[in-house]
């Protein structure tokens, strides 16, 4: 990005918009929250799997950023599509997996 405040702003909303879904998964009935959690998590582990089986870097503006790191361009993507693909799907899969336990103890309760 060429400018510091537009890439603030995309981060921002990035939080923001994360947040506000987050809000909204936890306020929602207990298997609309847990479809919403599965499906995302579909689509989180489809693009970690498009990035890190990619044959080329695809966001520019980080292409001479992970020379620090010692790694190219595409190994930094790499690394970040198998971060998408397996523990952050996992994230998902746990909390949906515990909304749909936690609904199932509540509805043999009752």
């Amino acid at each position: 990005m060429r400018s510091d405040a537009v890439f603030w702003l995309m981060q921002i909303s990035i939080v923001a918009t994360a947040a506000a879904w987050w809000v909204k998964v936890i306020r929602s009935p207990s298997p609309a929250a847990a479809t919403g959690l599965l499906a995302t998590m579909v689509a989180m582990g489809a693009l970690g799997a498009l990035l890190t089986f990619a044959h080329r870097a695809y966001y520019a503006p980080h292409w001479l950023t992970t020379r620090l790191w010692g790694l190219s361009p595409i190994e930094d993507q790499q690394i970040a599509g198998i971060i998408m693909w397996a523990p952050a799907s996992l994230v998902y899969l746990i909390a949906a997996l515990t909304i749909l336990y936690r609904s199932l103890g509540n509805r043999a309760a009752a």
